[in-house]
């Protein structure tokens, strides 16, 4: 089956996000957990595009921001609905720590934990492969 154009974007942005969040870590954790969440994030956005999810049908919160801002991808619905996606239990936990981290990081006054933003990061490499995104060559820090 083909790739739709709007798949194909979310997982492209994706890999941009997760290269530099690996180019970030040692001199800008806070910037690198954040761009670890979003890869994970935009990566998922793309799988649920290919599988044909409408989120606005099912989520009442998604229904709700897709009313008032055409946004449909709400982190809730991303976070809530991965084993949609094909994600073990385990693949699942990685991306809610993802998405706590980058609140830590984008949000509080304390820095994120050096040894968890490592552990994501070598997490969602594999969430990425899995859902088909191209990490290939990114294999730094």
């Amino acid at each position: 089956m083909r790739q739709s154009i709007e798949e194909v974007v979310y997982k492209q942005k994706a890999a941009e996000n997760f290269g530099a969040a690996k180019l970030l870590r040692l001199k800008h954790p806070n910037a690198s957990a954040s761009r670890a969440y979003y890869a994970v994030f935009l990566a998922a956005v793309g799988e649920y595009v290919r599988l044909g999810v409408k989120p606005e049908l099912i989520d009442r919160g998604a229904a709700e921001s897709f009313k008032l801002n055409g946004a449909k991808w709400t982190h809730s619905f991303v976070r809530s609905n991965a084993k949609m996606l094909g994600l073990d239990s385990r693949q699942c936990e990685v991306l809610r720590s993802a998405y706590n981290l980058r609140c830590v990081a984008d949000y509080l006054s304390t820095p994120v934990d050096e040894m968890e933003l490592i552990r994501i990061l070598r997490n969602a490499e594999d969430i990425l492969e899995c859902l088909g995104v191209n990490v290939g060559g990114l294999h730094g820090s």
